[in-house]
């Protein structure tokens, strides 16, 4: 047996889907020491290798000798494409599967933009083929859905109000933005997959997981304001004007993931109740608190 970063006892060989996404990074890092041998799965180019991490790059098959004898496997991915990495997952003997999704299979079904519904309707998909497949083959499973995820500057909630700020100087927003949310950093989202992998004497289930504060969605961006050192700036604006300059900015890449309905729901609360997660896997996520490394 050996030990995570937190000293929780975990077996010495583990496998991490999408590694080289901002959360499965952090995985790596709480994962990497000289007692853990870990299988870092990328599609993307690997990174060198060290005592710890074993990069693989996935092409879609799977030989070698990292094809056997990984019990334990965290997958940072899209939920949605877990199921193409299934053959791999059996052919390495694997005994639990800790798996990435989130809220947004709720907040997202009533959506009035269909690529909102989809998003949805395939993150419900994903999790129910996920837990028919995991119970099929006696494979203990635990689907973990986060809130607003943020961190390293890499995520599309927090950094996306981020780089607003820094090219506006203000940011727009609909009536009092009271909405409420509970962001959680992506350090912490990795802290409960990897005690998921450890937790015992639980049966497979989804949880949510969520931060450590509620906070108005005005409140969010008041904050990202001061992690900048600049002085809070809002303009209200009508709901119109925000459609039409949602529009406009998406004519740029950086803005393609803006929709006119992120706006309208800056006044609904989107929260859940984050405590069966924490009770039962000994985690408490962190307040919000920006970090210069947090902000693009």
């Amino acid at each position: 047996m050996a030990c995570s970063g937190d000293g929780m006892k975990l077996d010495a060989t583990i496998g991490v889907l999408g590694a080289r996404s901002f959360v499965g990074a952090e995985v790596l890092r709480r994962l990497g020491n000289d007692n853990v041998v870990v299988y870092a799965y990328s599609r993307s180019p690997m990174e060198s290798d060290t005592a710890s991490v074993r990069w693989i790059l996935w092409d879609g098959c799977c030989t070698g000798e990292v094809a056997s004898n990984i019990p334990l496997w965290v997958s940072a991915l899209p939920i949605w494409t877990l199921p193409a990495f299934f053959p791999l997952l059996e052919r390495c003997g694997i005994k639990r599967l800790v798996a990435l999704s989130s809220t947004s299979r709720f907040t997202k079904i009533s959506s009035a933009d269909a690529s909102e519904r989809a998003l949805a309707e395939n993150l419900a998909q994903a999790e129910s083929c996920l837990t028919d497949w995991a119970e099929a083959r006696d494979v203990k499973w635990f689907i973990l859905r986060p809130t607003l995820i943020y961190g390293s500057g890499r995520d599309k909630n927090i950094s996306e109000i981020a780089r607003v700020i820094r090219r506006t100087g203000f940011f727009p927003i609909l009536g009092a933005g009271k909405g409420l949310r509970q962001p959680i950093r992506s350090t912490d989202v990795a802290e409960a997959l990897i005690r998921a992998l450890n937790v015992e004497g639980l049966d497979s289930q989804a949880l949510n997981i969520t931060g450590g504060e509620t906070l108005g969605y005005k409140e969010i961006v008041r904050r990202v304001f001061v992690a900048y050192g600049m002085h809070p700036r809002f303009l209200t604006v009508p709901v119109w004007f925000f459609k039409l300059a949602i529009v406009c900015a998406r004519i740029s890449p950086k803005y393609r993931n803006l929709k006119p309905e992120m706006a309208l729901r800056m006044n609904q609360d989107l929260v859940f109740d984050g405590s069966p997660a924490e009770r039962m896997l000994g985690f408490k996520a962190a307040g919000l608190c920006l970090r210069a490394e947090d902000l693009p």
